[in-house]
């Protein structure tokens, strides 16, 4: 048990093509939790930061054969891995916390944002939203892609589906670009 409420975070720089090798060996030897920060990246990365979480440190020499297996399980080499640090994170308000990072996405005529950020003075369509844990906050691909497809594609007379919405942010938009919008999701008619 964790009694100084602090955390261990081992964090391995790695070539972006490893990181689920990566993630999958750290929740192998027994990380509390993983991080992937992308948030704020746009382009792809050439390596990346991927950090495990753990209340005590574990055999550095399992944590080499677990993360050779794991590379060589995806295919990859030993030399795949660029940097391996251990820090110490201190306990704050998580809650709180991630909020201070999560800025607005742009996308086309669109601006994702959370409701605590202000923005100011924009042509763009603002949609608001409460990130969470929901998926469909704008930050990965699909969404984006999405959302493209409809600013490009759907005319107002169209009709528009949101399947298993997360933060309903595809219907948002939808309506927003007067599409008529149904916001259900299919996952309600099996309740």
């Amino acid at each position: 048990m964790n009694t100084d409420e602090s955390w261990l975070a081992l964090e391995i720089t790695v070539l972006s093509e490893a990181v689920e090798a990566i993630e999958f060996a750290l929740n192998e030897i027994g990380a509390l939790g993983t991080e992937i920060n992308l948030l704020g990246k746009r382009e792809p990365q050439e390596t990346i930061c991927v950090n495990g979480y753990f209340n005590q440190k574990p055999n550095a020499d399992f944590i080499r054969n677990e993360l050779t297996d794991a590379l060589r399980i995806y295919g990859f080499s030993g030399d795949t891995i660029k940097k391996l640090e251990w820090h110490k994170v201190e306990n704050r308000d998580w809650l709180a916390e991630w909020k201070k990072h999560w800025k607005p996405t742009e996308t086309g005529k669109l601006i994702i944002a959370p409701s605590w950020e202000k923005i100011e003075n924009t042509e763009k369509i603002v949609i608001r939203i409460e990130p969470n844990m929901a998926f469909g906050t704008g930050t990965h691909e699909t969404t984006r892609l999405c959302l493209k497809a409809i600013e490009e594609n759907y005319l107002p007379e169209m009709s528009f589906l949101d399947v298993g919405t997360g933060t309903g942010i595809l219907a948002i938009a939808a309506a927003k670009f007067k599409v008529q919008s149904s916001k259900r999701s299919f996952q309600t008619l099996y309740l």
